[in-house]
């Protein structure tokens, strides 16, 4: 028998959000596994250390390796492998400077937040609407509240980011150094 529809959302919920910024080393980890979530702010050198760096040279080794014995075609796949490969070995490392919780034979639900577009333009009130809706539905407001400072930081920090991205764009257009702009009558051979 189906639980009501709240108590379905909740067990889908992920326990673990990542809050991703596109141009920042900085984001935010919300763990959701206890009594009340975490607010967890990390950079991505506390993620990819002298470690997690060597299992990373030694898994793309390996699959280089193994693709040795395949057809020239199928190194077309290496590139996603190696996402993966690094992708998996992100959460590893997020997971143990967070404090490993639970079973470890079944991973937590983690959720990325691409913190982009439209939500680099969120006000408090829908920051603290999507915490609620996506995050943690009944979180206690000290941590609610300080997801949104943490927020509205990086987003502060994210915008400018994107400023200085789009200025050093402009000027390699115009120095004839951009890869996205040209000018109609310009040999790209």
């Amino acid at each position: 028998m189906e639980g009501p529809p709240e108590e379905e959302d909740r067990a889908e919920r992920a326990q673990i959000t990542l809050c991703l910024f596109p141009n920042l080393k900085e984001f935010i980890v919300v763990d959701g596994r206890g009594d009340a979530p975490r607010i967890i702010l990390m950079q991505t050198g506390d993620v990819f250390d002298e470690e997690t760096f060597k299992e990373a040279e030694e898994g793309v080794s390996k699959l280089v390796r193994r693709q040795a014995d395949m057809p020239l075609s199928y190194l077309m796949a290496i590139p996603e492998q190696v996402e993966d490969l690094l992708r998996a070995l992100a959460i590893e490392a997020i997971l143990q400077k967070i404090g490993e919780k639970g079973d470890p034979e079944l991973p937590p639900r983690i959720a990325v937040l691409m913190v982009t577009g439209a939500a680099l333009h969120m006000d408090r009130e829908q920051m603290l609407q999507s915490f609620h809706t996506v995050i943690a539905e009944d979180a206690p407001q000290t941590a609610v509240q300080e997801w949104a400072d943490a927020m509205e930081r990086l987003i502060q920090q994210e915008k400018q980011a994107l400023r200085r991205v789009e200025q050093e764009e402009l000027r390699d257009a115009l120095d004839g150094h951009s890869e996205r702009f040209y000018t109609l009558w310009e040999n790209r051979n």
